[in-house]
C-alpha cells in the first residue's frame, strides 16, 4: 500500500492519462479527501459484491441521502469517503423515513448492504422508466 501523500501524487497523475482519453480504473480503500475528489465516477459495491452506487462522485452523498441519510452526511464533520462507506457497512443508519427497513441487520450490516443494493436498482428503474 501507499501512504496518502504517494497515493495522492499517484492519483494526480493518473488524472493527467484520463484528460488525454486514456482509461483509467483503480481501487481506493479509505482515501483521504483530496484524493476521492479528483474521482470523477464512482462505483460502491457492498460485502457481497453488489453494486450500491454507481455514477458521478459528486453525486454519491446525494443518493445516500434520498435514501435516509441525509443527518450523517449534513451534521458530519467526516470525510465523505468514509461516511459512504459507513453508511454501506451498517455502521451508520438512516434516520428518515424514507430509509429502507433496518430491523434485519445483521452483526456487521449484510443486510443494510442488500437493502442499498435493491434500492440502488428501485433508483436505477425509476430513472429508466
Amino acid at each position: 500500500g501507499l501512504d496518502s501523500t504517494a497515493a495522492l501524487e499517484l492519483c494526480s497523475c493518473l488524472v493527467g492519462l484520463a484528460s488525454h482519453g486514456i482509461a483509467v480504473c483503480a481501487v481506493l480503500h479509505q482515501p483521504r479527501l483530496s484524493l476521492f475528489e479528483l474521482t470523477h465516477k464512482l462505483l460502491l459495491l457492498d460485502p457481497s459484491g453488489r453494486t450500491v452506487y454507481m455514477g458521478p462522485t459528486e453525486a454519491a452523498a446525494d443518493h445516500f441521502c434520498s435514501l435516509g441519510f441525509r443527518a450523517a452526511f449534513e451534521s458530519s464533520r467526516e470525510n465523505v469517503a468514509d461516511l459512504l462507506l459507513d453508511a454501506i457497512s451498517g455502521a451508520i443508519r438512516p434516520s428518515e423515513q424514507t430509509a429502507a427497513p433496518s430491523d434485519q441487520q445483521t452483526p456487521h450490516g449484510a443486510a443494510r448492504s442488500l437493502d442499498l443494493a435493491e434500492a440502488w436498482r428501485a433508483a436505477r428503474a425509476d430513472t429508466a422508466a
